[in-house]
């Protein structure tokens, strides 16, 4: 029996890889994108996604949410962390993609009216960002250590979304190591 419904944006790096997401995870979930539902507003007034309508009624919206809610119905409840403190790490990574990443790619990926003054300072975030990680990754394998968790999922998108829209990663040997290692992870294949 299904699960419910994952309604989704495709394109958005906080949607597109929840597809994979729910394959790897072995959910009997229906994906549909928010663009192919008239009503989708009447169904979340708000509008965003992506958002999770489970068969029982029950309806969530924001990314953590929706992405916790499912691992939790999943056989693969490690995705959130073992430990209490890798549960909390993984929260705080994944909020920091959604907000300082999720941010930052925004800001560079938007504004092509811009001044070069302020491309330059907005292509400056994401090396001071790509440098954070640079160094976290330098002694750590994933964000929480040495188990892959979602919030290594989800910063693998954003990250290589800011990087095909122009910012190499060149430069960067322990994010480009992580990169690599994250990207064979089979929830990413869609």
């Amino acid at each position: 029996m299904s699960l419910g419904t994952l309604y989704i944006l495709p394109g958005s790096s906080r949607n597109s890889w929840l597809p994979g997401l729910v394959k790897y995870l072995g959910l009997d979930v229906k994906v549909v994108s928010i663009r192919d539902i008239d009503n989708y507003k009447s169904i979340f007034p708000l509008g965003k996604a992506p958002a999770f309508e489970a068969t029982n009624g029950f309806k969530v919206t924001e990314v953590a949410a929706v992405v916790e809610y499912l691992i939790l119905q999943s056989a693969k409840p490690e995705l959130l962390g073992s430990t209490k403190e890798e549960k909390v790490s993984n929260t705080r990574w994944f909020s920091f993609t959604n907000t300082d990443v999720g941010n930052t790619m925004v800001a560079w990926n938007r504004r092509p009216q811009d001044s070069p003054e302020e491309v330059a300072t907005r292509k400056e975030n994401v090396h001071n960002l790509f440098k954070y990680l640079n160094n976290h990754f330098a002694s750590s394998k994933y964000v929480v250590g040495d188990n892959i968790t979602v919030a290594d999922l989800y910063l693998y998108t954003d990250v290589t979304k800011i990087n095909a829209n122009g910012i190499p990663l060149d430069g960067y040997p322990h994010l480009e190591k992580y990169i690599s290692t994250v990207s064979v992870h089979p929830a990413l294949s869609g």
